[in-house]
């Protein structure tokens, strides 16, 4: 509960180190999973609160799709396939497909590591796997694929949450 008390009051002070007070949101951006239940639960609270306090839409943004935003922003061809997949444990993974511009082509999902390689290997699309199961996945698929593996970072980056929930802005303005 330290973590859920302390987080609006921090990201109150950080937003006016950067000289943008809490009052000029024009909106506010969580990530909604996957994820741990408690993380995702308080980030959740937390920008519900400030949605409420500030009178502001909330914008949730999916995990997958942010690990994959900033190598599909300047993927060449609009056919590659860009797949998050992420260890869910005892051999399973999460799973999301998205084009270079967005476009969902695998919906978030949780499936066994063998699903998620029989799902990739159904497009013949070239292929960017991202996230922590990458390499096992691709292991796993039809070796007559053209696919890159990208390990990522540990978590998504933050800067690519805030200009997704941007799109979503835009997308809905």
């Amino acid at each position: 509960t330290q973590h859920a008390e302390a987080l609006v009051p921090m990201l109150k002070r950080v937003l006016e180190a950067w000289g943008h007070p809490i009052a000029q949101l024009s909106h506010c951006a969580v990530t909604v999973g996957p994820g741990s239940f408690t993380g995702v639960r308080i980030g959740l609270a937390a920008a519900k609160a400030v949605g409420l306090a500030q009178n502001i839409p909330v914008y949730g943004i999916s995990t997958l799709a942010a690990y994959s935003a900033p190598y599909r922003e300047n993927a060449g061809s609009p056919h590659t396939l860009f797949s998050t997949v992420l260890d869910a444990r005892h051999g399973a993974v999460f799973m999301g497909g998205y084009t270079s511009g967005g476009v969902i082509v695998f919906p978030p999902s949780y499936l066994t590591d063998r699903q998620a390689a029989d799902t990739l290997s159904l497009t013949k699309r070239p292929l960017f796997l991202i996230g922590s199961s990458a390499s096992k996945v691709r292991d796993l698929m039809e070796k007559n694929h053209t696919i890159t593996v990208i390990s990522g970072e540990n978590s998504p980056p933050i800067e690519w949450v805030a200009r997704l929930s941007c799109y979503e802005e835009e997308r809905l303005a």
